[in-house]
Formats: C-alpha cells, structure tokens, sequence
C-alpha cells in the first residue's frame, strides 16, 4: 500500500508520460519537449508547436487528475461508521454528498469548541491543553466546503445563550463569573483577534464608596476561525507576519492557542491591550484547500501544519454518463422526466439530514459556566496512553523525525477527545482511539499526494516557463524567415492542414479552406510580420502550397494533387 503513495511513483509516472510523448530525438537526456528549430527529431519535421505544447500540458492533467482521484479514495475503515455518533455524522455527509471523513472533522473541532477551556486534555507532567485543533479539508473547486459549514450547524448548532452573552455586571468583582459565550470570525491579524476576544463591560454598581472601576475586562472563552478558502487563511498568516507596531502576527496567536498559552501583542504600551490569559479560551481553526493550493501549506510552516489533519471531503467521480448527463443540465439542456429518471437509475437516493445529534450540546454546555469553573480533565485507556508514550519516545530518540510529525501525538489525542465528546463521555475508549488512528493513517497518504500534487504543480510551472521562452524564440526566428523571402513555419503548417481538408472534401474555394486558420493562428502570423491577418496567412499557405506540387488551382477552387 506504501508504494502507491510513495511520491517518486507519481514522479515516474510524470517523466515516463512526457518521454513518450514530447521527447526530442536528438536530446535523449532531456525530459521537457524540445522547442529549437534545429533541434527537432527529424521523425516528425516541421511538428505543429501548438500541438506539442498541448501534449505536455495533457501528460500534467492526467498526473493531476490520478492524484485527485487517489486523494478521493483516502477513507476510516468501514467498519468504523457503524458506532452510532459517526452513523449519525455519515447520514447527514451522505445527504449533502461529501466525504464524511471531512465532516467528521469539522463536527469535531465544534464540540470541542462548545465544551470550552473548562474540558481539557492532558498527557503528560505538560499540563492541561484545550481540545479545539486546527483542521484542513481538501478537494477540487465547489467539493462542498460551504454545504459541510451548514451541515455542521445542523448537527451541533451553537446554542443561543452563548451568542447572547452578558453585555455588563452588576459588581466588579462578579467578573469571573461573566461567560462571553461563543465567537466567529475570519481576522486579518493576530491584533484583531485579541481585540475581539476581550470585552469591557460596563460595571453597574460600585463594590464599596471607594470604588473608582467603571468596567471590567472580561474574555471570550470560545472563538472559532472557519477559512472557506485555505489560501485566503495562508495570505493572511503571511500579511500578518511582520505585524510590528500593529501588535502582533496572526500565525503566532493561531500556533499559542493550539496549547492554550497566554496571548500577547506583540507591543503593550496601551493600557487596552491586555494578554488573554493562559487556560481561560478554546480556540478552533477549520480551513478548506483547494487541492491546488495545499502544496503551499505544507511548505509555509512546519508548525501549522504538525498541528493540522488533512484530510479528503470531496467524494471519488459517480458515473461517467450520469456526468454527461447533468453537464448538459447545467448548459440548459434538459431531460424530459423520462429521461432524467432513466439517467438516475442507477443513482442512489440521498438520506434526509439527520439533524441535531440527540443529547450532544446538553452534554457538553453542562460544564459551561465562570471561566473560575474547575476544570474537567479527559481520560484515555491504557491502550491510547501507551502509544502516546511510543510516539514521544520516539520523537527523543530518533533525530531526522519527519518534522511534519512533531505533533502527532497532540493530533491524535485530538481526535480521539472529539469522539468521546460525541458520545456524550469524558474518557477516551479504544474505538475512539482507533478511529484517531484511522485519521493519522488518511492524513499521512493526503500529505503525500498533495505534495506529489505541488511537486507536479512545479513542474508544470516550468514546463510553462520553458514553453514561453520557447515561443518567443520561435517568433523571432520566424520573423527572420519571412523578412528574407523565405517560408515560415506557420505557413508549411496552414499549408499541410489545408491538404488534408482536400483530401477528404475534395474541392473547395479559398473562403471553405478558412476554418483550417484559427484565430491564435492569425495572431502569430501578424506577430512574425505576416500581412493581412487570418486571410492574408491563407494566401500565403495556399500559394506555398501550389508551388510545393500539392494543390491544383481551377479558377477559384481548389483540389489535392495525388501524383
């Protein structure tokens, strides 16, 4: 299983495509097609360039399109579905038609943020941590990412008392019993999220005849961060990094509450800017990434992505026909109901959402309450918490560790928390410690393939580049060819192209042979000095083609010359 994802498998599969397809036959060492006009294999004289350079790009799609397939396929065992709380996740995945893996994630990380900083985990003489973690679903453009935010709030709503929180307190001293509730939101910078996480509120009556305080500071507990698009998260992260003055960068603040440090401007000459104190917040990040783009994650930061499963939500292609099918649809080309309901045969129907997960949000706003709630410490089995001890005995023993991996133990101690919040438990049992398994197991095969995907990504980039470069190269050389009377490329081309219409039209006039001229066509020849446009290149190719012995002229018409 390990050889398909390996990435020099996609890194053959690549080379191999191109060599079959766009190798020179006098550069064998070279992997990209050679563009030189004296260069090229004697085979194929005079290729049309427009040809070879499509020829490159499909080999890149085709690369692209095995890689998000295989990351379609990266699924939990089956068998796993079957626990009541990831059944219940799986209907309402399979009613909106995305991966329940993806899903399965988000509705998590929502738990784990309703809970709050009161129920934490805990591993080792470290301390105490918050259970929210920082997600990232991946898939092609219009996966579902939108219709999964939905779904999430459908399955463990945000209750509306914390929406509403207090807006002031009767005394000062009350403030450590004040529950700002729950916040959402997309910030620009690390400054302001703090911002937005503290509030002032009013104090209504004064503690003694002495007190002076007119209001208090008190702190949002939960805070959640959803990035539709994950490139609009890494824009950010990198906006924010030299915050300066400005106070303090967004990608510092996101790895802190990870733990649940102390946050901190990065400058507190204002009396406003208070630190949120450590252990007093939950913080959860979901992002989605267009497959496209992960590849930049995964090279942004060790540190955000040690701390993000990856994993697939858009699901493997249905039936081909069935997608010609609702193309055509979508063109506004419609069915008959005869015909629609024959092309959805084979199509299974859609369960209903499920809706709210029965008793979930009652259990987990039971410990809400004052930020000085005692906190609640998860338990694990033995099982769990012996190869939690085997993954840090490995990070102090081993020293080229994939530095990717540098929290694994954190992630999936994650994982394995959300899933016994979903069933309603503060202890952590095997199965909720397997499907944690199962999660590091499909993060690990998407971390490759998607760094299989930038690899590709790269290289088509310089294939593009090479292309380019290729191009202005052949323009200047063809304009050369046609300023000393002699034929340019593009016209041979027209020329053989005119030919083969003939030899399967018969005769035609010079206005019938103009659809074999297209307007990038005309483009290049008006680029080289060509006169007169599409028509004018035409002319050209038909008299080059006359003098050549392949064309017969009867007054206006044309026909091939088989002799």
């Amino acid at each position: 299983m390990t050889a398909v994802f390996d990435p020099a498998v996609i890194a053959a599969q690549l080379t191999e495509n191109l060599d079959k397809r766009a190798r020179c036959g006098r550069h064998p060492e070279q992997i990209l097609p050679c563009q030189h006009m004296t260069c090229r294999s004697a085979a194929e004289p005079d290729p049309d360039p427009e040809r070879v350079d499509d020829a490159t790009d499909d080999v890149h799609d085709e690369v692209e399109t095995e890689l998000a397939r295989r990351i379609t396929e990266l699924s939990i065992p089956e068998h796993l579905w079957e626990q009541p709380h990831l059944k219940w996740v799986k209907q309402e995945a399979d009613a909106i038609n995305v991966k329940p893996e993806g899903l399965l994630l988000k509705v998590g990380n929502r738990a784990a943020c309703i809970a709050g900083p009161r129920v934490v985990g805990h591993i080792d003489a470290r301390g105490n941590f918050p259970l929210t973690g920082i997600t990232a679903t991946v898939g092609r453009s219009s996966a579902g990412s939108g219709t999964s935010d939905s779904a999430v709030n459908r399955l463990l709503p945000v209750p509306a008392e914390l929406k509403q929180p207090p807006t002031a307190v009767d005394y000062a001293s009350q403030v450590g019993m004040v529950d700002l509730g729950y916040l959402s939101l997309n910030p620009s910078s690390g400054s302001a999220l703090l911002d937005r996480m503290q509030k002032r509120l009013p104090v209504l009556q004064k503690d003694s005849e002495n007190a002076e305080t007119d209001t208090v500071t008190a702190f949002v507990p939960r805070v959640e961060l959803n990035y539709g698009e994950g490139s609009t998260l890494l824009n950010t992260l990198e906006k924010s990094k030299g915050s300066g003055n400005s106070g303090a960068g967004l990608e510092n603040i996101v790895l802190d509450a990870y733990f649940g440090a102390e946050l901190k401007y990065d400058t507190t000459g204002e009396k406003s800017r208070t630190a949120i104190p450590a252990g007093s917040y939950a913080m959860a990040v979901n992002s989605y990434f267009q497959v496209e783009f992960i590849g930049q994650a995964l090279s942004h930061t060790h540190g955000l992505v040690q701390r993000m499963p990856i994993v697939p939500i858009v699901k493997p292609a249905g039936d081909a026909e069935v997608a010609k099918a609702g193309l055509r649809v979508a063109n506004g080309e419609g069915f008959t109901a005869e015909e629609a309901e024959a092309q959805l045969a084979g199509v299974p129907d859609r369960p209903d959402s499920p809706g709210e997960m029965p008793g979930v949000i009652d259990f987990l706003t039971q410990r809400n309450g004052a930020p000085d709630t005692p906190y609640k410490r998860m338990t694990m089995c033995r099982l769990m918490a012996l190869n939690l001890r085997l993954i840090e005995a490995e990070r102090s023993g081993v020293a080229d560790l994939d530095p990717l991996k540098g929290h694994a133990g954190q992630v999936q101690y994650r994982i394995a928390a959300w899933m016994a919040l979903l069933r309603c438990s503060y202890h952590i049992n095997e199965d909720d410690w397997e499907v944690a398994q199962a999660f590091a197991r499909v993060s690990s095969q998407a971390v490759e393939l998607c760094r299989d995907w930038a690899a590709a990504e790269n290289r088509k980039a310089d294939s593009e580049d090479n292309t380019k470069t290729a191009r202005r190269a052949r323009v200047s050389e063809e304009a050369r060819t046609l300023a000393r009377g002699e034929t340019p490329r593009i016209v041979k081309m027209i020329g053989r192209r005119m030919r083969e219409k003939l030899k399967a039209k018969g005769d035609l006039s010079a206005s019938d042979l103009s659809d074999r001229i297209s307007a990038a066509d005309g483009k290049a020849w008006g680029e080289i000095g060509g006169e007169g446009g599409r028509s004018g290149l035409r002319n050209a190719a038909l008299e080059w083609g006359l003098q050549q012995g392949y064309f017969a002229r009867a007054g206006r018409r044309y026909s091939v010359r088989l002799d």
